[in-house]
């Protein structure tokens, strides 16, 4: 079970009491506690952290960026996921002509924003990861798509 939702329940919260005490959106939640989220910045760990009174080191593993444990073999799940978050992307490239995005949308980095929910998500088709980070964090999209670039240098060297 998710650590969210167990610390949740275990303090009889609903997702809408953990929301309003955190300031963190409740579908949000509900996309952290259901596995569709798996990254998350400081900032929110520090906001479910406060909210479940508990520390915010206690929230590190869901950056571990697995959805199965299927040995490299991606699920109907990841499938899934990878076919939406392309499309959405390719829709907003469609209705945003920024070049920075379409580089990282050819390289398999697949960006784009959700004003319902003020966040940018960034998904890694090589990993089958997807990030949400926070609407004033178009930076940490490129940061993390150029830290999955440089760690894939030393495999590009060897192949060629």
């Amino acid at each position: 079970m998710n650590k969210v939702k167990q610390l949740r329940e275990e303090r009889d919260m609903t997702q809408a009491e953990l929301s309003e005490l955190s300031g963190i959106a409740q579908d949000r939640i509900s996309r952290i506690e259901s596995g569709k989220i798996l990254t998350i910045q400081a900032k929110t760990k520090q906001r479910l952290a406060f909210a479940l009174k508990v520390d915010a080191s206690y929230f590190d593993e869901i950056d571990d960026g697995s959805l199965s444990d299927n040995h490299g073999i991606p699920t109907k799940i990841q499938i899934d996921q990878h076919k939406t978050a392309k499309e959405t992307a390719r829709n907003y490239l469609q209705n945003h002509n920024d070049s920075r995005l379409q580089y990282l949308f050819r390289l398999g980095f697949y960006a784009y924003f959700v004003p319902e929910d003020q966040t940018w998500y960034v998904y890694d088709s090589r990993k089958f990861q997807i990030h949400a980070l926070e609407d004033d964090a178009f930076n940490d999209v490129m940061n993390i798509a150029e830290n999955a670039l440089i760690a894939l240098i030393p495999t590009l060297i060897q192949q060629y």
